[in-house]
């Protein structure tokens, strides 16, 4: 267990030395994750310059170490902080390069990760990667710098996690099972900065309770004071700072769950009610007695798992439009053979060797 803050903005930190101060402050916060040690990343995206610095001590210690305080002042402009409380487990602490963040000279590329991972040797081996130091976490900044690609390295790590990684202008931030939140203020400008952490307390000490605020994903206020977005399992946030843009890829379960949710809410009693409600949204909409049904949570659960099993093979576009076919669907636009034809139809464009599609047959979901 480990604790992960950080910032970034698309243009240099004004007024460093608040910033900083705030990021002490919920480094401490966050001391409750792990005290074995703490470090910090500074990034600027846009000469290319970072520094690393970290060391085998609890927060409130690292915070007041005289040359953590030099590495702030020295570095110069920065638009990026990658923060981390580390909990020892595998690796001892003593020797700095199992400590977070992990970077790697020669790629440019530097990773804060919190959870453990399981068959790290076997990854390891599997994959002839040769990490500095002994902890675990290093395996997925070895397996991006090999992959070159996040989404294709995170897909073959297996655990519990949550990471931050920066590399050539991108910073993506990704969590598994374990928990992140993003949080921002209402200020629209340049300058504009975005938090995020392991838990919301740990970053809730940059905001003023005075203000309102609003996030990156345009939720709703919070207690008239900020809101967060607390991202959901396989949910990816991508950072582009090449032209400054946010991009979140949410995880295909809890969408196609929120379709089901958002369809219950309002349940047909018939086939009129039906028609009525849907036909004016939905064009050339079919119609039979299964759309009328509640959705039984045992079809259900066989649904998604199909729909889980054949995303994972998908690229972004493609899952988009399955996401369109999986509201079709619920809501009985189309009906289950109608629902396999189009889901063939998605791989034949761009995935033909996909070839378990016979696993969405009429069986699971004439509902």
């Amino acid at each position: 267990m480990c604790g992960i803050v950080g910032l970034f903005s698309f243009k240099p930190i004004k007024d460093k030395e608040e910033v900083i101060k705030g990021l002490s402050e919920s480094l401490i916060r966050a001391k409750e994750r792990g005290d074995d040690a703490t470090g910090i990343a500074l990034i600027n995206t846009e000469t290319g310059k970072y520094e690393v610095f970290k060391k085998d001590v609890a927060a409130e210690d690292f915070v007041k170490d005289k040359d953590f305080k030099k590495t702030v002042k020295n570095f110069g402009d920065f638009n990026i902080i990658l923060g981390h409380t580390r909990a020892e487990t595998q690796g001892t602490k003593a020797f700095n390069k199992n400590n977070h963040p992990f970077f790697h000279r020669d790629t440019g590329s530097i990773l804060i990760h919190n959870g453990t991972l399981r068959d790290y040797e076997a990854t390891k081996k599997q994959y002839g990667l040769e990490p500095d130091g002994d902890c675990d976490s290093e395996i997925i900044l070895s397996m991006y710098d090999k992959f070159k690609d996040f989404k294709k390295a995170i897909k073959r790590i297996r655990g519990n996690f949550a990471v931050a990684l920066y590399h050539n202008k991108k910073l993506y931030i990704y969590k598994d099972s374990n928990p992140v939140v993003l949080m921002t203020d209402k200020k629209v400008s340049e300058d504009k900065i975005f938090y995020f952490a392991t838990k919301e307390e740990y970053i809730e000490n940059f905001f003023h309770k005075e203000e309102a605020f609003y996030d990156i994903f345009e939720l709703k206020t919070k207690d008239e004071d900020y809101v967060m977005k607390e991202l959901s399992r396989e949910d990816l946030v991508e950072i582009d700072f090449n032209n400054n843009k946010v991009k979140l890829t949410p995880d295909i379960e809890s969408g196609v769950i929120e379709i089901k949710d958002r369809f219950k809410k309002e349940p047909v009693k018939t086939i009129t009610d039906f028609r009525k409600e849907y036909a004016g949204s939905y064009k050339g909409s079919y119609v039979d007695n299964y759309s009328c049904r509640k959705l039984d949570d045992r079809i259900f659960d066989s649904f998604l798992t199909q729909v889980k099993s054949t995303s994972k093979r998908m690229n972004d576009e493609q899952k988009s439009k399955l996401m369109g076919f999986v509201e079709s669907i619920i809501v009985g636009d189309i009906n289950g053979t109608q629902f396999q034809e189009k889901v063939d139809g998605i791989v034949r464009e761009k995935d033909k060797d996909l070839t378990d599609l016979n696993k969405f047959n009429r069986g699971y979901y004439d509902f």
